[in-house]
């Protein structure tokens, strides 16, 4: 270990001694969903070196790279995150609390096609322009498992037809992961209110404060959207409409903090 990495060692170790060590934690980064304003405050609760970030241009390679670790290694990591991150739950230390904001999938899919339109470094900015799609048809072509039920995807790795064969099932099996599996489910749409009640229960050290990060500019409103696009965009995302209803009515009722 460098000088350097041992300074920088011994002032969270201090840290950790003045005040309580936030609890192990795991955040799966769901696009679209604030996740880059949350990773900025919980990057602030640990340090580098304990922390294990997912690529997330390859999150597959990191979830192969993370899994072929050593114990002893991937049990250093107090803090993993990222898109995909969900894939390295059964290999991180067993302790680890599980955590994660969703966010109204049919907002969520108008903020996703607007985010790519003006952004020429994502996978998908190119085939948006060289085929002129509006929303309607971003969401319509099969072009990104992003786009169609992909909260049920992520979190069950059902791929797309047999989540539409399972149907229902199939968000019954997701939501049985984010309620048995999650220590706890944020919403985009309360993310301060959300993130106060996790300092609590993860332990953080320090508050969040409201940062706009990777917001998406000059996209239109929900109540905006015609009707063709509007219920396209609900028919080829019934599935996460489903999930994201229940699990607000779930944290309502069962989440105590």
């Amino acid at each position: 270990m460098t000088l350097i990495k041992q300074s920088l060692k011994n002032i969270w170790d201090v840290r950790f001694f003045l005040y309580k060590q936030p609890h192990r934690l795991l955040f799966e980064h769901v696009p679209k969903c604030g996740g880059t304003s949350v990773v900025t405050y919980l990057r602030q609760q640990y340090p580098g070196f304990q922390t294990f970030s997912m690529d997330n241009r390859a999150p597959l390679e990191s979830v192969e790279l993370f899994r072929k670790l050593p114990e002893e290694k991937r049990f250093q990591y107090r803090f993993l995150y990222g898109h995909q991150a969900h894939l390295i739950k059964d290999f991180v230390h067993p302790a680890t609390k599980k955590f994660t904001i969703l966010r109204d999938p049919i907002d969520r899919m108008v903020s996703h096609y607007y985010y790519v339109l003006r952004r020429p470094t994502h996978y998908l900015h190119q085939a948006v322009i060289e085929q002129q799609l509006d929303l309607k048809d971003y969401i319509t072509l099969e072009i990104s498992k992003e786009l169609r039920n992909n909260y049920v995807h992520r979190f069950t790795q059902l791929e797309e037809g047999q989540m539409l064969e399972l149907g229902d099932a199939a968000v019954d099996m997701a939501f049985q992961v984010l309620t048995q599996e999650y220590a706890y489910v944020g919403l985009l749409e309360q993310l301060e209110q959300d993130l106060a009640v996790a300092k609590k229960h993860f332990n953080f050290i320090s508050a969040f404060k409201p940062v706009l990060a990777n917001a998406t500019a000059g996209r239109i409103k929900v109540e905006e959207l015609d009707t063709v696009t509007l219920e396209r965009v609900q028919e080829l995302n019934r599935l996460d409409i489903l999930l994201y209803q229940r699990i607000k009515t779930y944290r309502q009722r069962s989440f105590q903090y």
